[in-house]
């Protein structure tokens, strides 16, 4: 071969080269292309553990599925109904299967203390509605409830201006919604200064304040059934009441149907919480004052937006320990009532 003819021969392996480049240009560009658009991101598994099948629940959950779609993300909910052994068997199962995040709110933030801390060491933890005393979880998502309370006080004393004896019906006071929350209603009704970490007041006994006295308070254990039940024998024991503070979602029908049996629809004033079918109808028909309602759509989506980022790694490190994303509450009153069901629609 002459010197002439080598060079001017093809040269195959530069050729290739550029080829190879380009290729890989051309796929990285579609690799981006496929990810910012989630096609080759792994939907990250999300477990949602509610504290009861009650009908409050169904509004988060909506607002869970919601943001599962939006950010697509598989959710598994998990809605106990026999108390918190159940809910706590539900969040073991959870944590074996394997999932990237946790919504859960705790039936008993101190007796399952230890599960909490498992789940937030095993994966990423958000408490909903309730929170409690849980190393390195995330975020609590859910209302100021001392704040709530004291807002419900307020309806009553609307309701009931001349002041008088005031019944407090309510699900479990384990949880820390509820203790703030019955809290909250008791130091408005009894004229106390704002301390939303104040200790709570013993179940026990009458508790007096200028107009207002709290006869009792009702603890059903979570159960609409049992709250009728200690509804029937307080109006027997306290003929003279003037009020219901109904702090639980089922607590308001509960205790309307006892005031029906007892024909004393309208003549004991009843101030409750959430959107419970009856407890709206009640206010339509001038037997609830007035109802507090949270964003519990917002619970179940920002509970699932927070997870999701924080499974893809798109939260800002070091996160406070106790970080809240709480939603304020409002009263709904007769006046408010058909403007509140359009929002809804």
């Amino acid at each position: 071969m002459t010197a002439a003819s080598y060079t001017d021969a093809p040269k195959p392996a530069r050729s290739w080269f550029l080829r190879a480049v380009v290729l890989l240009a051309l796929l990285g560009a579609l690799g981006y292309v496929l990810w910012t658009s989630g096609f080759l991101r792994q939907s990250p598994r999300i477990g949602f553990v509610t504290a009861s099948a009650d009908q409050f629940w169904d509004r988060v959950i909506d607002g869970a599925q919601a943001a599962a779609k939006d950010y697509e993300a598989v959710l598994i909910v998990k809605k106990p109904s026999k108390g918190e052994a159940e809910q706590s068997a539900m969040v073991s199962e959870l944590l074996k299967q394997g999932i990237d995040g946790l919504a859960i709110s705790p039936l008993n933030p101190e007796g399952q203390s230890a599960l909490l801390a498992d789940a937030a060491a095993t994966t990423r933890l958000v408490t909903v509605d309730s929170d409690g005393p849980v190393f390195n979880r995330l975020c609590f998502v859910g209302t100021d409830n001392y704040g709530a309370g004291r807002n419900c006080a307020q309806l009553i004393k609307m309701a009931i201006p001349d002041g008088g004896k005031v019944i407090i019906s309510i699900g479990s006071l384990e949880k820390e919604n509820g203790q703030r929350r019955r809290q909250g209603v008791i130091d408005e009704l009894l004229d106390r200064e704002i301390i939303p970490d104040r200790p709570m007041d013993p179940v026990a006994g009458e508790l007096k304040g200028p107009q207002y006295t709290v006869v009792t308070t009702l603890v059903d254990e979570t159960g609409a059934e049992e709250a009728a039940k200690l509804a029937a024998e307080a109006i027997k024991a306290h003929p003279d009441v003037a009020c219901f503070a109904c702090l639980y979602g089922y607590s308001t029908p509960a205790v309307l149907g006892v005031l029906k049996q007892n024909d004393q629809l309208g003549k004991i004033k009843v101030v409750g919480f959430d959107t419970a079918d009856e407890t709206m109808a009640g206010i339509d028909a001038g037997y609830v004052f007035a109802t507090i309602v949270q964003d519990q759509y917002r619970y179940g989506y920002d509970s699932v937006r927070i997870l999701v980022a924080a499974a893809r790694g798109e939260m800002r490190a070091g996160m406070p320990a106790r970080p809240v994303l709480s939603f304020s509450c409002r009263a709904i009153t007769k006046s408010s009532l058909e403007n509140f069901r359009k929002e809804q629609q």
